[in-house]
């Protein structure tokens, strides 16, 4: 925010107002959190999301949350509960290298193409009924999330990535409209 700050006063404006808001990540180390947890933070999401609105609303002035997401990992002890995936992680990458983690679809793959359709950079294109990847994946990991039977993984190590989206948001909200 600090960042943003700087820059908008470089072109002569003033950022009015900045906020952090915690939401589930989608990313390695995911699956640590329960869906409980998740829920929880949506609900919190929900009440700092109006808050925001009524800053919006009435202009107000004056807030710029910052926070600094590794501190903030030690902190709550998150960080401790993400380290054995981490070191699982880290394992992989340096015996197997960086292709360990290259995305595969395993048999549960039924050749539906949600995952071709929801590529934001067109990366994936069917090939004998199972998706392949291209060299230019951007990393959103969207084809992995919403895989309608899971069967995208990153390489064949679990490294707890959670197949998981915002509940209110489906498959046809994300998918190109060409």
């Amino acid at each position: 925010m600090k960042y943003l700050e700087k820059l908008i006063a470089r072109y002569g404006g003033k950022l009015s107002g900045g906020f952090a808001v915690k939401m589930p990540h989608n990313g390695i180390g995911s699956s640590l959190y329960s869906e409980l947890e998740h829920q929880e933070m949506y609900k919190n999401c929900e009440l700092k999301l109006e808050r925001i609105s009524e800053y919006v609303i009435l202009a107000k002035v004056g807030e710029i949350e910052t926070s600094n997401a590794f501190i903030s990992l030690i902190i709550t002890g998150e960080f401790i509960r993400m380290l054995p995936t981490l070191s699982k992680l880290f394992k992989l990458v340096l015996f197997k290298g960086w292709k360990a983690l290259a995305l595969e679809a395993n048999s549960k793959c039924i050749g539906c193409e949600s995952c071709m359709k929801i590529c934001p950079v067109n990366n994936i294109r069917m090939v004998d009924n199972k998706p392949s990847w291209g060299k230019h994946c951007s990393g959103c990991l969207a084809c992995l999330h919403w895989c309608p039977k899971n069967a995208i993984q990153l390489g064949k190590s679990n490294i707890n990535i959670r197949s998981y989206h915002h509940p209110e948001v489906k498959l046809e909200d994300m998918v190109r409209k060409n």
